[in-house]
């Protein structure tokens, strides 16, 4: 009985008025795509690379991650003495995380 409930809830096939306002939206949102694309122009890879802005941009990904991991296997091994449970171990490591996360972000945004 509870099957048939269910299936006299979910509609067989969606309404005509549905699907044109689905489409709709998908139209409005393609159109405001173009128009935010048209202000900016566009920059061929080949162009791109050779940027110093582009670089810039590798060598702080580069740094940033190099911090990240770096403060992340510390936060662990200095956690790992045998007094230390599973648990603390998990709890601060997560706690390191997301804190060099925000700060790493704030610091190279």
């Amino acid at each position: 009985m509870q099957n048939e409930e269910k299936v006299k809830m979910i509609p067989a096939q969606p309404r005509l008025e549905q699907v044109v306002h689905m489409l709709d939206n998908a139209k409005e949102l393609l159109d405001d795509q173009k128009r935010n694309e048209k202000g900016l122009p566009r920059v061929s890879m080949q162009t791109e690379i050779r940027t110093l802005e582009f670089w810039r941009a590798i060598i702080a990904e580069c740094i940033a991650t190099f911090f990240y991991v770096v403060l992340i296997c510390s936060v662990h091994h200095t956690m790992k003495s045998p007094q230390d449970s599973q648990a603390d171990v998990q709890l601060y490591t997560a706690i390191a995380t997301g804190l060099s996360m925000m700060t790493l972000a704030h610091a190279f945004l």
